[in-house]
């Protein structure tokens, strides 16, 4: 996450430098990479080769093993090069009397997520707070206390707000992290948090937006981007509900939504503020932020309220129809010339109109979802179940 108006993220680079190398894939014929060329117009050189060098390195690995794994790609482009073979050697640990884990998931910057099992072998997910494992020299206890103080808190969100579109709680464990080593003291290894929820199975939000435009659907994405809006203006009704009217949720983007063949979920509860009056601190994408927001944000006055959400949202939304980067602090790009005027109207007026209501939003969107028109059928906009999708409980 970059506070300099013209930069992607490190992830956004290396999602658009996959598509033009596809990893996994050995290559025929070609012996280094392609850069397209509007990333050199877009992305300053001292932001870019660097990503480009890790990235060879590891498309170079690709051509001679065949594969690649992505959390790989981005672990390092973050700067963490080692640890994800440092996690595998570890291999599979208990945690607690009743779990295991199985692999990591995802990452976030404040946490690991690792696909579990219960004693039956049904599957959980696994979270604990982010650590380089491989350079515990440089263990910054206080920030790891901090990471872990997010992990509890976020289990009093599963479980205040248990039975909405957040994963079910399943126990929350202080227990010894083997992936710390013997070395370390005692209270370090042994007074770990771990968060065990439901395993949220299904596609990113984002991704199965791009999916849908490259299958040249782009009614779909427009049901899809719908719904979105819709859950996310439910969860906001739930905590309004549930908690006072003074609670928000800040981390509002694709990549923390996921599309499943019934519903979608949203799985960072981490990023709730129970008052958004006091709170100093709390999380967000500086991407989705409208440019008002961010200059609020970047002068340590933005106040995450409805009106806030609502803008967050459209300009969320405006991402996933046009597949489109969204620039930290500029405005959102247009909407396709495609964009069904219907569509338009409803989401332009959307936050002028609404009163900053949420409740009202929302049923602005279950009004639009019955109005809009899809050649594939309402029931089109689901991940198909061909093995590509994806659980992602991160906060990245």
């Amino acid at each position: 996450m970059s506070s300099k108006p013209d930069h992607w993220s490190d992830d956004e680079i290396l999602r658009r430098m996959s598509e033009a190398n596809p990893v996994g894939k050995r290559a025929t014929g070609f012996d280094k990479i392609f850069v397209p060329e509007y990333l050199y117009a877009k992305v300053p050189n001292d932001r870019l080769w660097p990503i480009i060098n890790k990235f060879e390195k590891i498309w170079l690995k690709a051509r001679a093993d065949a594969a690649v794994d992505v959390l790989e790609l981005r672990l390092a482009a973050r700067g963490y090069p080692k640890l994800l073979d440092y996690i595998r050697q570890t291999g599979q640990f208990p945690v607690g009397d009743q779990h295991h884990t199985v692999r990591l998931l995802d990452f976030g910057t404040e946490s690991l997520v690792f696909l579990g099992e219960d004693s039956e072998g049904a599957s959980v997910a696994i979270k604990l707070p982010f650590v380089d494992y491989t350079h515990l020299a440089h263990l910054d206890l206080e920030q790891l206390s901090r990471r872990r103080n997010r992990l509890n808190h976020e289990s009093q969100m599963l479980n205040i707000l248990a039975d909405t579109v957040l994963p079910a709680l399943i126990s929350k464990q202080i227990a010894n992290n083997p992936l710390f080593p013997q070395r370390l003291p005692r209270f370090i290894r042994e007074s770990e948090q771990f968060l065990i929820m439901e395993y949220v199975e299904g596609l990113r939000a984002d991704d199965f937006a791009r999916r849908l435009l490259r299958e040249e659907r782009s009614c779909c994405t427009f049901r899809l981007a719908t719904e979105f809006a819709g859950t996310l203006f439910e969860l906001s009704q739930a905590i309004n509900s549930r908690l006072g009217p003074a609670a928000a949720y800040t981390d509002i983007k694709p990549e923390n939504v996921i599309v499943q063949a019934s519903r979608m979920r949203v799985v960072d509860a981490s990023s709730i503020v129970e008052d958004i009056n006091v709170a100093r601190v709390f999380s967000v994408s500086e991407g989705y932020l409208d440019s008002i927001d961010h200059q609020r944000w970047m002068a340590g006055k933005l106040v995450p309220d409805n009106a806030f959400v609502l803008r967050s949202v459209v300009r969320a939304m405006h991402a996933l129809v046009s597949n489109e980067a969204l620039f930290v602090g500029k405005s959102a790009p247009s909407w396709p010339a495609n964009t069904l005027v219907d569509f338009v109207e409803t989401f332009d007026r959307l936050i002028t109109e609404s009163r900053n209501d949420i409740g009202l939003a929302r049923n602005i969107c279950r009004e639009l979802l019955s109005r809009l028109e899809c050649e594939h059928g309402t029931g089109a906009v689901r991940p198909e179940p061909d093995g590509q999708t994806s659980t992602l409980q991160s906060d990245a």
